[in-house]
């Protein structure tokens, strides 16, 4: 049987549904009867009896588990299904850290509208940090090192991003500019300069700012 564009994404929402309803044989009924699924480049499960058990595994570690179907890209006979997984690993023996994780099912179906081959796809040492850590703890330290903010002065922007956590912006002190009134902006960028970029940006800095 051959599956149009159309029915293969209304199939393929179907699957997705299926790992949402905590039904694990719903998801085993869109394999064929010897279809298989090989993850990530391991030993085959064959036939709807072991996708019903692998399926049951996912639902029983994540029981409040949300399949999202990201995707599907069709590529002649071939479909890549694109999937995210959400959940709460609070089943038995579970860490009790929430997992968000992403991959993706090359598939091929058979003459009975069913998956017959699948190969997916995802990172495993993602996977498993997260069970152990949870989603989001590795990068929320780097997001607080990138926090930026730029500053400005009359004449010009500094285009160079500070830490805010790492550099205190130093206190403008006052000098006579050539015509005598009181002039904060060329050493005040000038003790910015000097932390960011070295004497030689300096000079060209505080040059412009004179000019100014």
């Amino acid at each position: 049987m051959t599956l149009g564009p159309d029915q293969l994404r209304e199939f393929a929402q179907r699957y997705t549904d299926a790992w949402c309803s905590q039904d694990p044989e719903r998801v085993a009924a869109h394999y064929s009867p010897n279809g298989s699924l090989t993850i990530n480049g391991g030993p085959p499960s064959v036939g709807r009896a072991a996708h019903t058990e692998a399926a049951r595994s996912f639902m029983a570690a994540f029981p409040d588990m949300e399949v999202l179907m990201d995707d599907l890209r069709l590529q002649g006979e071939r479909a890549e299904y694109r999937w995210t997984l959400v959940g709460t690993n609070s089943g038995p023996g579970g860490t009790g850290k929430s997992v968000r994780i992403s991959g993706f099912e090359e598939r091929t179906t058979g003459d009975d509208g069913c998956i017959a081959a699948s190969l997916g796809n995802f990172d495993q040492t993602e996977y498993e940090r997260q069970l152990e850590h949870g989603v989001g703890s590795a990068s929320s330290g780097r997001r607080m090192l990138q926090r930026r903010t730029w500053h400005q002065y009359s004449g010009g922007i500094l285009r160079r991003p500070l830490r805010m956590h790492r550099l205190p912006v130093p206190q403008p002190r006052l000098q006579r500019s050539h015509g005598g009134t009181l002039d904060a902006r060329p050493l005040y960028v000038s003790a910015v300069a000097r932390r960011l970029c070295g004497s030689r940006l300096l000079r060209s800095i505080g040059s412009r700012c004179c000019q100014s």
